[in-house]
């Protein structure tokens, strides 16, 4: 965040735009204006209220299992992605609607413990026919690992590379 603000011009350097960026989370500015992208793409206009948004419920949700006992080794993020869009929940072209109630939701960070047949993640569908097909391409898409022995497992790193003038090391 604070790159991208100086990049933009908006911070005179990356630690002021890294201090105005935590400025705007502990003040509420940046979940204010989340709250107006929200809202202005349709979705409830009081989606930090918690509770009841007035959401239509997906009429199909399943879950896709962990096939053995492990961590999560990686998942398919783009190929996730497009998942959703095939269950409606997202737009190929701008005139597509969009089917608020379907997705996929609680998807299981890269890392984490799992047992077998333990929820990597819960599709939310339209129908049967559509979570079938969802689930038939997730469980390809996220990579589970036996544990090795006395090896911790750690998620890599959040940012990978920053392009810019100057190469960077990952940073967590």
């Amino acid at each position: 965040a604070g790159q991208m603000l100086e990049l933009s011009g908006l911070a005179g350097s990356v630690a002021d735009g890294e201090h105005q960026a935590r400025e705007a989370l502990a003040s509420g500015r940046a979940a204010e204006a989340f709250a107006r992208m929200v809202a202005g793409l349709g979705g409830p206009v009081r989606v930090l209220d918690g509770g009841d948004h007035g959401l239509a419920e997906a009429p199909v949700r399943r879950p896709l299992p962990a096939p053995i006992d492990g961590h999560v080794a990686a998942h398919d993020t783009r190929a996730l992605g497009l998942v959703v869009v095939d269950l409606g929940g997202g737009r190929r072209r701008a005139e597509d609607e969009i089917d608020l109630r379907v997705g996929l939701a609680d998807v299981v960070a890269p890392g984490q413990a799992v047992h077998r047949g333990q929820p990597l993640l819960w599709v939310h569908a339209a129908s049967e026919a559509d979570a079938d097909a969802a689930l038939a391409r997730l469980a390809t898409l996220v990579r589970v690992e036996a544990p090795q022995e006395s090896q911790a497992v750690e998620p890599g790193p959040v940012v990978c590379d920053v392009v810019g003038d100057q190469p960077m090391q990952p940073r967590r």
